[in-house]
């Protein structure tokens, strides 16, 4: 047999002259060379299918893509500009697995270095003070210097490369006014969307239209009706009730399609579904929300006149003459009826009545015959005076202007606030600079990290909801009165506008989705899910599939999600695990599409049960658990899952913070000093809702309180400065289920507060803000940033079983631990908060009434109104802006260098 060369001679038997090999690598690289000029100057190997989504190990990977080897030079790595976004935008929906469009032919060169490091650079490590109270697993993480983080192209390969902005007609300039824009159809037309009835999408190349409209260029109308069409009543053998009982249950009156809050006894604008004095009126666009004229049942489906607090009168007082009213009621009623309305009205009515009398009048402080409900961007007698609508970030003005919810942009500008520059997408440099938004996201200032993407949505994700409140309350935390001053309001799904607008002006987003760490989905779900409760012809649950709000509200997130998916390719990119879904509702994420499972989803509700088998609501219609339902849901796996979604304070009223111990000790008093502490007369205290008799409320904890500590001679506290010995079945606990003016006192004097669950979420926020100590009894469930702050550093956690022994617990812990759990909470009670929306909202007041301009920044007015609606409580130099916002931002922070650190491979 032949004997096998020795290991060196084989190798010197394959070594060849070295001239030879040097020759034969010249000629390959003038092929690939020469391949490479080709396909437009890309390499070969740097091309990429949009496929689903495989997961190795954790990271999932498109599949088909090949990643470089560290040292390899590739499209988009970490030696390209991030401020390029030649290849960032579409101009047509991508449809996944399409391959990509050709790259342009030349890419701009790169700045230097150092533009890149002041273009984008990590935000800075929290000190050790600062550290100190988040949990001790973070901490680590948020103190190191985040010099060496990956791009997404490290993590997940080379990225999609997309179209120029300019093959698909940017807008520039004056081009882009008045809301419209240039968009491109497919098959290559220039298009413009129909000027103040969308605005154009700069990453879709589409037009995002307004409610009310429809189309390619939203020039088709989209009626929002008022009244609904159907007959009234229920067929017999048919039960609707959002409930959902069997065949031939006796039904409520819920079923009834008139019963709408947004029927109409007049005319309707079918843009906003609202109701309006109608056409022959002097008149015809003054509001007339929640008011009829008697007899209207003769002339429309109406039943039980004055449902819902509608305010009912004679037509006389509403209109001069029956030839003032409008045409379609006319008709209805015929003219000797109508005629015979008016045969009782006296002489003044044709220039009092609430649609006809002249607004030089009402100035002269003559009253109308009757007045009717505003909406929220109207007030007076007669809705004449017009008041700021609500939109996000008050569209940056002068960048925009808020119409009835919307943003329309002036020339120049665009994005759902109006805070993206559009010509500044031709110039790369200027990009991650950012807008001039105020709060902002430039004024030269650098990118920070982790960078968010937030995606323009089309309105029936989220404007809709402002475009079409028949309330100027309804889903909003802020709202204006008469002068314009703010008032701020309790809306306790206000997590989602809140993260919606502070994203949009942070200085960690990216407008270049190439460069995002994170994305955020703005879908308005909170609001779409409770305002079945306020129903309208086109959101109402009265003929619906069975399983009621959370069945639609499920349907509603998932369409947001496949618009995303059919509209963008970041989705496929990481399989979903950078993408950012808010959930604020009573029950969080239970409700959420199962395909969001790999998502971060942000709610209020931590219930860390795999499988739940229940939902916590008393209300049938929001009870997310149906077995025939449940497999679509969230909850068919579980409602919150550890170490990826996030926990996030309940959002409560802004003007809170006036009453907040810290907050008055920030207060400017001249040099005075701070008001010492009131001594705290209560061991324990909590106050709210205990359904007695619905033992599945509250997994019954709050009834199992009650019946423990409960006042059984049912005597209330008349003043809370008189606690010292008030009989409440002991002398130093208070548990009731009874309502009083004096709960905010009453908690202020209490050391510590019950923190138990409810409908879904229970409270946390408002005893931290007023140095209650927060005593939390919910097994298994998880209260906001319980995983992420230091939470045994200023809360308690007691097991269900140790609810008996509760005020013996309480009475047993250390007048020490007291005091470091009081100063925990004196260390973390912003978190808890949402003041930076104040600070934001300061800044916008500035040269108002309450606060003015100086070399220091915005200052109060000397002699600045006091009161309810008083916002002198945002000069306290306790309110810092780092709040629940920035808690979440530096969460994320440190999950970016989790998932990026050069040692993780």
């Amino acid at each position: 047999s032949r004997q096998l060369p020795r290991p060196m001679e084989r190798t010197t038997r394959w070594r060849g002259p070295p001239l030879v090999y040097l020759a034969v690598g010249f000629g390959l690289g003038l092929l690939i060379s020469a391949a490479s000029r080709s396909r437009g100057g890309q390499p070969i190997a740097t091309t990429v299918e949009r496929q689903a989504p495989v997961t190795v190990g954790k990271r999932p990977v498109p599949i088909g893509s090949r990643r470089p080897a560290a040292s390899a030079t590739t499209p988009h790595s970490r030696e390209e500009p991030r401020s390029d976004l030649w290849r960032t935008y579409t101009s047509s929906p991508l449809a996944v697995g399409s391959p990509p469009p050709p790259p342009p032919r030349r890419s701009p060169p790169p700045p230097r270095a150092s533009a890149l490091k002041a273009l984008w650079r990590p935000s800075s490590p929290l000190s050790e003070a600062e550290a100190a109270s988040f949990a001790p697993a973070l901490r680590p993480l948020l103190r190191r210097p985040a010099r060496r983080l990956r791009r997404r192209s490290d993590l997940f390969g080379p990225l999609p490369v997309l179209d120029t902005p300019a093959s698909f007609g940017l807008p520039t300039g004056g081009d882009s006014g008045g809301g419209g824009g240039t968009a491109v159809a497919a098959g290559g037309s220039a298009l413009r969307c129909e000027d103040g009835h969308g605005a154009f999408d700069v990453y879709t190349g589409g037009c995002l239209c307004r409610t009310g409209w429809r189309g390619p260029t939203c020039a088709e109308a989209d009626p929002q009706t008022c009244n609904d069409p159907r007959t009234a009543g229920v067929k017999p053998g048919r039960c609707t009730h959002p409930s959902g009982c069997g065949p031939g249950c006796a039904c409520s009156r819920g079923t009834e399609y008139s019963h709408m809050l947004s029927r109409c006894a007049a005319s309707c604008d079918l843009e906003s579904n609202r109701c309006l004095c109608g056409s022959r009126a002097r008149y015809p666009r003054r509001q007339m929300n929640l008011c009829e004229w008697r007899g209207i049942e003769k002339a429309l489906e109406w039943k039980d006149p004055g449902w819902a607090h509608y305010r009912i009168t004679e037509p006389w007082r509403l209109w001069g003459s029956p030839n003032s009213t409008p045409p379609d009621l006319a008709a209805a009623l015929g003219p000797a009826e109508l005629h015979r309305m008016w045969a009782t009205a006296p002489p003044h009515s044709a220039t009092r009545a609430y649609c006809d009398i002249d607004e030089a009048a009402l100035a002269r402080g003559v009253a109308p015959l009757f007045s009717c409900g505003c909406y929220e961007d109207a007030t007076g007698a007669a809705c004449e005076l017009p008041v700021r609508s609500v939109c996000l970030n008050q569209c940056n003005a002068p960048q925009g202007v808020c119409v009835r919810g919307w943003c329309r942009c002036a020339a120049g500008f665009g994005g759902a606030d109006c805070s993206i520059a559009l010509p500044a997408l031709a110039a790369p440099r200027e990009v991650d600079g950012g807008s001039s938004a105020a709060g902002g996201a430039g004024e030269g200032r650098g990118r920070l990290r982790p960078s968010v993407f937030v995606y323009d949505l089309p309105s029936e994700f989220n404007s809709w909801t402002a475009e079409t409140r028949m309330t100027a309350s309804d889903c909003v935390y802020r709202r204006y009165k008469e002068g314009n001053e703010t008032v701020w309001e309790n809306y306790a799904f206000g997590l989602e506008l809140a993260l919606h607008e502070a994203l949009l002006v942070s200085p960690h987003r990216t407008l270049n989705p190439r460069d995002a760490d994170f994305f955020f989905v703005p879908v308005h779900g909170g609001c779409y899910i409770s305002r079945f409760t306020r129903p309208t012809p086109r959101h109402n649950l009265y003929v619906k599939p069975r399983g009621g709000a959370p069945i639609l509200g499920n349907a509603h997130y998932r369409a947001a999600l496949d618009w995303v998916r059919s509209r963008h390719p970041w989705w496929n990119v990481s399989g979903g695990a950078d993408h950012m879904f808010a959930f604020p509702h009573d029950e969080g994420s239970c409700v959420a599409p199962i395909e969001l499972r790999p998502a971060i989803l942000i709610s209020s509700w931590g219930r860390t049960e795999l499988g739940p088998r229940n939902s916590t609501t008393t209300m049938g219609e929001h009870n997310w658990y149906n077995r025939r339902t449940l497999p679509l849901m969230y909850a068919s796996y579980r409602c919150f899952e550890p170490g990826k979604d996030i926990v996030m304070p309940v959002f409560t009223s802004l003007s809170q913070l006036a009453t907040s111990p810290y907050v008055a000790e920030g207060m400017p008093r001249g040099g005075a000093a701070a008001r010492p502490a009131p001594k705290r007369r209560l061991l324990f205290h909590f106050r709210g809702q205990i359904l007695r008799y619905v033992p599945t409320y509250s997994f019954g904890i709050r009834q199992q309180l009650l019946g423990l500590y409960g006042c059984k001679t049912g005597k209330e506290i008349a003043n809370p400065k008189d606690l010292v010995g008030v009989p409440w079945c002991g002398p130093d606990v208070v548990v009731s289920d009874r309502h009083t003016t004096n709960y905010l006192d009453e908690m202020a004097n209490a050391t510590f507060c019950g923190v138990f669950p409810g409908n879904g979420w229970g409270h946390i926020e408002s005893p931290l803000l007023l140095g209650c100590i927060p005593v939390v009894v919910q097994d298994g469930i998880l209260t906001a940033w319980e995983d992420v702050l230091d939470f045994d550093s200023f809360a308690l956690r007691l097991p269900r079983a140790k609810l008996p022994r509760l005020a013996e617990e309480l009475r047993a812990v250390p007048p020490e631990r007291v005091a470091a759990l009081q100063a925990g909470g004196r260390r973390v009670w912003e978190r808890f908060t949402f003041s930076s929306l104040g600070l934001a909202e300061k800044r916008r007041m500035c040269g108002g009434t309450h606060f003015t301009a100086a070399a220091d920044g915005c200052v109060p007015r000397l002699g600045a109104p006091g009161g309810k609606h008083s916002q002198a409580f945002l000069a306290s130099s306790a309110i810092t802006g780092q709040d629940a916002i920035a808690t979440l931002l530096q969460l994320l922070r440190a999950r970016l260098l989790e998932r990026t650190s050069p040692e993780r491979g």
